[in-house]
C-alpha cells in the first residue's frame, strides 16, 4: 500500500509541472494543454489532436462540462429553446381544451369574462414564444461567431499527458500595429501593439504564448544549378525592341483586453506573452509590446507625376525593427489618421500623415517645337514638364518635390536631365532610376 501511495504522489507532482503553451503562426496554431474531462472545445474540421506521438480522434457530443464558459452559453441557448417550445405547447394545449369544452348552459357575462382571460393568456403565450425564439436566434448567431461548430468535441480516448491540438490558420490570428504620436516638433513617440483574435472554439489559458510571423508549414527543396545555354537562334533587333518596349512604358507609368503577464519581443516578428488568457469570443484584443521616442524631421512632399496632393510627412530612424507598415497617428490626444502606411524612403522611415489643402499643385507638359537633330548617326529629342505651386495659406511653405525623368532600357539609348529652373530659390538632385528631388 505504501508503494502505491508513493507512485501516485510522484505522478501527481509530474502532472502539476505540465503547463499549457500556445504557438501561433501565420498558417496555423498549436495549443498544448490538459483538457478537462477530455473536452477539447467547439472546434470544426481541420483540427488535429495528439496525445504524445499518437493521434486522437475527436468525437462530437451534445453535452460538455458545465464549468466551461462556452458550454454554459450553449446551455443557456438550449434553455431558451425549451422555454419557447413550452410556451408554444402550452398555447396549443389551451386551444385544444377550449375546442373540446361543451357548456350545457351559457352565462353570457361569465363567458365574455373567461373568453377575455383565455384570449389574453393565449396572446401572452404567443408573445413569450416569439420573444424566446428571437432571443434564441440572436444568441445562436453570437455563439457561432465565437466557435467553429455547434456541438462540442471530446477526445476519443483519454490521455495521461498534455494534448497537442493543431488548428488551421485564421482560427487564432494576430497582427502588429503601430501608433505614432506627432505632438512634438522634432520628436515622434511610437507605441507598438499586438492585436489578437480567437475564434477557435477553445478558450485559451496558456502559461506562455508565442507568436511568429513565419509559416508553420514550409516546403523547401535544394536548388540545382542549371547552366545558361546560348541557343543558336538569331533574334531580330526589331523583335527585341518590341519585347522591351512594354517594360520601358511600365517603368515610366508604374507607381509605387485580455488577462496577460509579461510581454517580450524576442526578435523581429517574434513575441512572447506570459500567463495569457484569450477567450474564444471573436473580439479584438490589444496588447502593448513596447514604446520609444525618436528624433524626427517633419516636412511636406508632393509627387506631381503621380498625385497632385501635398502631403505632410515625418521621417525618422526607428529604435527597433518595424514589423508592420500600418500605423495610427495621433496629435495631442486627437486622432489624425487611423490608416497610414509607412515605408523606408532614402534610408529613413517615412510616414505620410495627412494632406495640406492650402497648396494647389498643377503639372503640365511643356509645348516644345517638334524637332529632331542628327549628330553622328544619333537622334536627339527634348521633352519636359512644368510644375506650378499656388500657396493659399497666410504663411511661407518649404516643401520637397519628387519628379522623374525617363529611364532607358537599351544600351544604345541615353537619357539626361538638361536643367531644372524656378523663379524661387531651390536645389535639386538627380538620383538613381531617374528620381529627381527638388
Amino acid at each position: 500500500m505504501k508503494r502505491w501511495k508513493t507512485v501516485a504522489l510522484a505522478m501527481g507532482m509530474v502532472s502539476g509541472l505540465w503547463s499549457a503553451t500556445l504557438e501561433v503562426y501565420r498558417d496555423g496554431t498549436i495549443y498544448t494543454f490538459q483538457p478537462e474531462k477530455d473536452f477539447v472545445g467547439f472546434v470544426g474540421k481541420g483540427v488535429k489532436a495528439e496525445c504524445g506521438e499518437n493521434e486522437r480522434w475527436l468525437v462530437k457530443t451534445s453535452t460538455c462540462p458545465s464549468s466551461q464558459r462556452l458550454c454554459l452559453e450553449k446551455a443557456g441557448i438550449e434553455q431558451l429553446e425549451r422555454e419557447a417550445a413550452e410556451a408554444g405547447e402550452t398555447g396549443e394545449v389551451l386551444r385544444q381544451l377550449i375546442q373540446n369544452v361543451k357548456p350545457e348552459r351559457i352565462d353570457s357575462k361569465r363567458f365574455v369574462h373567461e373568453a377575455g382571460t383565455i384570449g389574453k393568456k393565449l396572446a401572452d403565450l404567443e408573445k413569450e414564444r416569439n420573444d424566446k425564439l428571437k432571443a434564441v436566434k440572436y444568441a445562436r448567431e453570437n455563439f457561432m461567431r465565437q466557435v467553429k461548430a455547434w456541438e462540442g468535441s471530446f477526445l476519443s480516448r483519454g490521455c495521461d499527458q498534455p494534448v497537442k491540438v493543431t488548428m488551421p490558420g485564421g482560427w487564432i490570428t494576430f497582427g502588429v500595429v503601430y501608433e505614432a504620436d506627432v505632438s512634438k516638433e522634432r520628436e515622434i513617440g511610437v507605441t507598438q501593439s499586438m492585436v489578437l483574435t480567437n475564434r477557435s472554439g477553445i478558450d485559451i489559458e496558456a502559461e506562455r504564448g508565442r507568436f511568429y510571423y513565419e509559416p508553420m508549414r514550409r516546403s523547401l527543396r535544394p536548388i540545382r544549378f542549371q547552366p545558361w545555354v546560348i541557343r543558336d537562334r538569331a533574334v531580330s533587333r526589331t523583335r527585341a525592341y518590341k519585347r522591351a518596349a512594354p517594360v520601358a512604358d511600365m517603368m515610366l507609368e508604374s507607381a509605387p483586453a485580455p488577462a496577460y503577464g509579461e510581454v517580450s519581443v524576442k526578435g523581429p516578428r517574434e513575441y512572447v506573452v506570459q500567463n495569457l488568457k484569450l477567450p474564444s469570443n471573436g473580439e479584438k484584443v490589444h496588447i502593448a509590446l513596447q514604446s520609444w521616442q525618436a528624433k524626427a524631421e517633419y516636412g511636406e512632399r508632393v509627387y506631381p507625376y503621380r498625385d497632385l496632393r501635398l502631403y505632410r510627412t515625418v521621417r525618422f530612424e526607428p529604435a527597433h525593427a518595424i514589423d508592420a507598415d500600418r500605423w495610427r497617428v495621433v496629435r495631442n490626444g486627437r486622432l489624425v489618421s487611423a490608416n497610414v502606411y509607412g515605408e523606408y524612403i532614402d534610408g529613413r522611415y517615412t510616414l505620410f500623415l495627412q494632406t495640406d489643402d492650402d497648396v494647389v499643385v498643377q503639372r503640365e507638359r511643356m509645348i516644345l517645337k517638334e524637332k529632331e537633330s542628327f549628330f553622328g548617326g544619333s537622334v536627339h529629342k527634348k521633352d519636359g514638364y512644368v510644375v506650378r505651386l499656388i500657396n493659399q495659406s497666410d504663411g511661407e511653405k518649404r516643401l520637397t518635390i519628387v519628379e522623374r525623368i525617363p529611364v532607358a532600357t537599351r544600351s544604345d539609348v541615353s537619357v539626361k536631365l538638361l536643367h531644372a529652373t524656378s523663379n524661387l530659390p531651390m536645389t535639386y538632385k538627380l538620383k538613381e532610376k531617374g528620381k529627381l528631388t527638388i
